[in-house]
């Protein structure tokens, strides 16, 4: 997917000089859009500014030229800024845009193409040097709500052209290389899990029952009886609050494939349950099924769900 893949410096790692990133508008409300992503173009206006004049990259020759037709002295230093901006940046520039619920970017051609005055486009372009990406090298998608606000706030700026405040944060989502505090963060949570795996084993066994029983009623599934009464593997059955359907739920301490195998053959005969829920904190080996109907709960799954659910301080109360 990437034909250019430039180097920057990060986390403290010197690893080349880091491109210059802005952010460019398509057009009034993303007229432009359609034909810049699909043609690979980088279009932009400031229609007053001859491109002879912007050639020779004259901010201030630029700003009078604008207030001498007529722009405030502010808004023509701006515009001429943008100006030398787009005419000025080499190849290594990242530039970047969104567009239909995706944050997209390229780089460009060192030339401006002149297209001359269009009620429909751009007056001038710079064309891509692989096209406009949406996505990392591994498919994954630049979605916006799945960005934070210090990069998509760019989009709501009046300019046409900007830097990007956020520039470390879009260069790492492009190059698919996490936030430092997410990587520790990762870190500090897979340590968390298994800390949490090692004390819901340590459960005794009515604890291990409670911590099920919570789990399925934040889960949206409600005790409505139990089978098994005071035996060491205790079954019960469970409704979901929203869809009714009933689940038959197995808790064991430790079992095995050939344990799960058996308790699917009992829920598959007996035609009486949706669904069948198979929890176990110490299980022999990996603990798989092909049937959609079946939810395994073993040790790895648990640790997660305890986490999601708010669950860790009582598991630490019940642990300690």
């Amino acid at each position: 997917m990437h034909q250019t893949e430039l180097r920057f410096n990060e986390l403290n790692e010197i690893i080349g000089p880091k491109p210059a990133v802005r952010y460019i508008k398509l057009g009034k409300n993303n007229a432009w859009s359609e034909r810049a992503l699909s043609e690979g173009e980088i279009p932009f206006s400031v229609k007053e500014v001859p491109h002879e004049l912007a050639l020779a990259g004259d901010e201030d020759r630029i700003a009078a030229h604008l207030v001498a037709l007529g722009k405030a002295p502010g808004a023509a230093r701006n515009a001429a800024r943008q100006v030398c901006t787009f005419y000025g940046l080499d190849e290594t520039a990242i530039w970047i845009t969104f567009a239909d619920g995706y944050m997209w970017w390229t780089q460009a051609a060192r030339e401006v193409i002149w297209l001359g005055e269009s009620a429909n486009y751009a007056p001038r372009i710079r064309r891509s040097l692989h096209g406009w990406i949406n996505a990392t090298r591994f498919d994954v998608a630049f979605y916006m709500s799945g960005m934070s606000s210090r990069l998509t706030k760019v989009a709501s700026t009046q300019q046409t052209l900007c830097k990007v405040e956020a520039e470390d944060y879009a260069l790492r989502k492009i190059f698919h290389r996490e936030e430092p505090a997410v990587i520790v963060a990762r870190q500090v949570r897979e340590s968390l899990l298994d800390a949490i795996v090692n004390m819901i084993a340590n459960l005794d066994w009515a604890d291990f029952e409670t911590l099920i029983d919570l789990l399925l009623a934040r889960g949206g599934w409600n005790r409505i009886s139990s089978l098994g009464g005071n035996q060491k593997d205790a079954d019960i059955v469970v409704e979901q609050v929203i869809t009714f359907e009933k689940a038959f739920v197995q808790v064991k301490s430790a079992a095995s494939q050939k344990d799960l195998d058996r308790y699917t053959q009992i829920f598959k005969r007996s035609g009486e349950w949706d669904r069948m829920i198979f929890a176990c904190h110490s299980q022999h080996g990996n603990l798989a099924t092909d049937r959609p109907d079946v939810m395994v709960w073993s040790q790895h799954e648990l640790a997660a769900m305890t986490f999601k659910n708010g669950l860790f301080d009582w598991l630490i109360d019940r642990a300690s």
